[in-house]
């Protein structure tokens, strides 16, 4: 008789598998004793001064630009997961835009 396998054939489903696994087995040995209080990171970003916006597109766009500069380099750095990235660009854009309506 031949041993069934619960590991996925598939190489990203496998790894998904095996990173659920021992996720799973690594909260079961350090949850004894602790509490299940999420850890949450407040970010603040400060709003700088105003900003003058040029009327001229190439200009308009450098200024943009070196406002997500500034903005980033107050930020934690860029997450790799795809759904954690998203969040952070959506944050990222978010504060840029207050930044752009703060200056008008």
């Amino acid at each position: 008789t031949k041993a069934v396998s619960n590991l996925p054939e598939d190489s990203a489903l496998r790894r998904h598998y095996l990173q659920s696994q021992e996720a799973e087995q690594s909260a079961d040995r350090s949850s004894a004793g602790k509490s299940k209080e999420p850890v949450v990171e407040e970010i603040s970003i400060p709003v700088s001064t105003k900003t003058d916006i040029p009327v001229e597109k190439e200009l308009k766009r450098d200024v943009i630009q070196q406002l997500v500069a500034e903005t980033e380099a107050t930020m934690p750095p860029r997450p790799t997961d795809s759904t954690l990235k998203r969040h952070y660009d959506t944050q990222l854009m978010s504060v840029v835009l207050s930044k752009l309506q703060a200056s008008n």
